[in-house]
């Protein structure tokens, strides 16, 4: 059997549907099913592109090209963050630095873990040490 043979009778069953059931959501034979769970068979590409958007998975997830589900593609995280900072220079600053300054994606890297109160926490230590900074 191989991953999208597999993949196909799990996703199947963890919906509760059986071939039949499939079959009549899909519009395909039950025989057809059978065979693609079998291994016989493969479904062609439109066809897999219909099964994975009926079972909310990737292609390359049905495929076994990936064990995650509905991997995060990085365009839309860039976009969100696009979004999210794209009134605040100071934010925008920031991020750019990211790219150069370690000692900063360091820091970012142990801030993504960190409860509320903590984040709040650590804010007035740094204003602490601006205050100190500014002092001297």
């Amino acid at each position: 059997m191989n991953k999208l043979s597999e993949r196909l009778k799990k996703l199947r069953k963890e919906k509760g549907l059986s071939q039949k059931d499939l079959s009549a959501e899909l519009n395909i034979p039950r025989t057809t099913i059978s065979s693609w769970e079998s291994g016989s068979r493969i479904p062609e590409l439109m066809t897999t592109q219909n099964l994975a958007t009926f079972f909310e998975v990737s292609i390359d997830y049905l495929l076994g090209r990936t064990d995650s589900r509905n991997p995060v593609h990085i365009e839309s995280i860039v976009n969100n963050l696009y979004k999210s900072i794209q009134d605040d220079p100071e934010l925008i600053d920031f991020i750019e630095k990211l790219t150069y300054r370690s000692d900063l994606h360091a820091i970012s890297k142990k801030l993504k873990d960190l409860s509320s109160n903590s984040v709040n926490k650590l804010i007035r230590v740094i204003d602490a040490l601006e205050l100190d900074n500014n002092s001297i």
